[in-house]
């Protein structure tokens, strides 16, 4: 049955079902929702039903056997993830039944695959121009990981802590390519350069995160949304989408996700990682826990609020954070500014300000040190200034 391992989205899966049956499929979809909602495992499904020769329900035809590995020609994935913590999660998950001589489930096995291939598939020479440092960087290492996946995961032989190990290390160094990755309109025109040499066939085209992406990269997509090719399907998904541009949403059929319930996301850890002591997605998968993430930010203001130095705010270790993360810092740092009781005129200045801050890190590889100090400094400022007009 489609659909059927989406667990707590049973109103979209029966939507996106209906739409594929009846033929009424948009050409450009967009998956909106918050973290863990299942964003990319529907695309995913969505892009088997179009892919499929035989559009049965049960089926195991050729497209289809190379898509649950995901291995299909005509399957792209773009975009960033946290393929660090997925890949480690799941290479955990296949350790726990090594570790106490059992049997591995073929859906844990499938479960490592999956978590591997969607990081090697970003590698996809379609994907990159040649020159592009981080292809070319990545190119070697990719090439590696996925013999190492062939040779030691998806194969007969008895599976080994050690190749567990050597593989999650090959991993994440490729995974550390991606760190801060945005698409670039290098990737974007290579893209549609591919696609458009096997016009006639169904392509599906999976870009998560869809909101992070350059300014050049995102009016070429809009090019290719405005010009739709016959059986070219985008699947876009998001957190954020109020940072996609207009344009592009006009384009696109909007896919509303829930976010799933505390007993729904440890009914998914249980059956899909085998965990029974993890509680919630955010825990297991985040490469920063909400409630980390909120601390920090929290700190952040109360310190600029108290006109404390930022250097005396954290620790080596959370500074490390801070700078990694900075996304996920800025994004509950508004929410915290947003609770503040700061005049609303300057709770809009420091909204552009972090905006500002975030596209800086985003799109222009600015120094997060720098933005974040400078930031603390322009709330310190804005703060004195609120405290001034209160005491007048």
């Amino acid at each position: 049955m489609p659909f059927a391992s989406i667990v707590a989205q049973e109103k979209i899966t029966a939507q996106l079902l209906h739409d594929w049956e009846k033929t009424q499929l948009a050409p450009a979809n967009l998956f909106v929702g918050g973290a863990f909602s299942g964003k990319s495992t529907t695309a995913l499904e969505v892009a088997r039903l179009i892919l499929c020769e035989t559009k049965a329900e049960q089926c195991s035809c050729r497209a289809c056997l190379m898509h649950r590995k995901l291995m299909h020609p005509r399957l792209f994935l773009l975009g960033n993830r946290y393929f660090k913590e997925e890949i480690r999660a799941s290479l955990q998950t296949m350790h726990a039944f090594i570790q106490h001589k059992k049997a591995i489930p073929d859906a844990v096995k499938l479960l490592v695959i999956q978590s591997l291939r969607k990081l090697i598939r970003r590698f996809d020479s379609a994907l990159w121009e040649s020159d592009d440092a981080r292809y070319k960087e990545a190119k070697g290492l990719t090439v590696a990981l996925n013999e190492l996946l062939s040779e030691k995961i998806d194969t007969e032989h008895e599976i080994t802590a050690e190749n567990l190990l050597m593989i999650e290390q090959k991993a994440l160094e490729v995974a550390e390519i991606l760190h801060h990755y945005v698409i670039n309109i290098g990737q974007i025109r290579s893209l549609i350069h591919h696609v458009g040499m096997l016009s006639g066939e169904s392509r599906v085209v999976i870009i998560e995160e869809a909101h992070l992406m350059q300014e050049s990269a995102r009016n070429a997509l809009l090019k290719i949304l405005e010009e739709p090719q016959k059986e070219l399907y985008f699947i876009l998904t998001t957190t954020n989408k109020q940072e996609m541009l207009p344009t592009i949403l006009s384009r696109l059929r909007p896919y509303y996700f829930q976010e799933r319930a505390p007993e729904e996301q440890k009914r998914i850890i249980q059956k899909v990682f085998r965990n029974n002591e993890i509680a919630t997605l955010d825990d297991l998968l985040s490469p920063l826990p909400l409630t980390q993430a909120r601390d920090l930010a929290n700190r952040f203001f109360t310190s600029a609020q108290a006109s404390k130095s930022i250097y005396f705010t954290y620790n080596q270790e959370e500074n490390a954070i801070l700078y990694q993360q900075l996304p996920a810092i800025l994004s509950q740092v508004k929410e915290r500014v947003l609770q503040s009781t700061l005049p609303y005129p300057n709770k809009r200045e420091l909204f552009l300000r972090i905006d500002q801050s975030y596209l800086g890190a985003r799109d222009y590889n600015q120094n997060p040190e720098i933005l974040l100090y400078t930031l603390h400094k322009e709330i310190q400022r804005l703060c004195r200034k609120s405290e001034k007009s209160l005491n007048k």
